[in-house]
């Protein structure tokens, strides 16, 4: 109770104080807690069917241990008419450049945001880059028309949703399957398949795996 004797600006003090101890407390999470924010997590959908998958395979402390010991690697693929495909970072942005047979730059297309790493799918002339920071939760996925660089569509991933935390890291894997685009998210606060169509990237199935 506030004294009725107190000044309004004291008063007004301490109703500030007593409604700041009452909100919750945002602390680095424990390896295998739920998600936060329950009533948020995506429905399940196809992902019900598709087991976790990471490469290389191997138990579970071992793929934690080995997926976080070394920095992921900058993506390089083989593109349509001899050309290349790369994730480059210029000015902690990142894009995605195509160079021709020669080595020339076809095109570079910037991706907006601040990721550092990317994995790279190449389907047709269609490429899936999932960007992700490496020191910090979530991940987005961007198709890209591999010809001519235009953007197609983009998605957030749900990943392990919404947490506070002092120290993270995450590693990102991802393949296309019969139930669509697959992304495997290794994240401190747990693990995640999360399915997108690949058409247009809207979200078909989800699944959070704690450790």
């Amino acid at each position: 109770m506030i004294d009725t004797h107190m000044t309004r600006p004291a008063a007004r003090l301490c109703a500030a104080f007593a409604a700041l101890l009452a909100l919750p407390c945002l602390s680095t999470p424990a390896r295998g807690d739920a998600p936060l924010f329950k009533e948020d997590v995506p429905d399940v959908g196809v992902a019900a069917a598709v087991p976790w998958r990471w490469d290389p395979p191997g138990a579970e402390a071992d793929q934690w241990r080995r997926a976080f010991e070394t920095s992921p690697p900058k993506p390089r693929l083989a593109g349509p008419d001899g050309s290349t495909l790369v994730f480059v970072v210029r000015g902690h942005k990142p894009h995605v450049r195509k160079l021709n047979a020669r080595g020339v730059v076809a095109w570079d297309r910037a991706l907006g945001g601040i990721e550092g790493n990317a994995v790279f799918v190449l389907e047709g002339d269609t490429l899936y880059a999932a960007l992700f920071h490496g020191g910090a939760p979530g991940c987005r996925v961007v198709a890209l028309r591999a010809t001519s660089g235009a953007r197609l569509w983009e998605t957030d991933l749900h990943a392990v949703g919404p947490t506070g935390h002092s120290a993270y890291a995450s590693r990102v894997q991802m393949r296309l399957a019969p139930e669509g685009l697959v992304i495997y998210g290794n994240e401190f606060k747990g693990r995640y398949i999360e399915i997108l169509r690949a058409a247009d990237g809207r979200r078909i199935g989800y699944r959070f795996l704690p450790w």
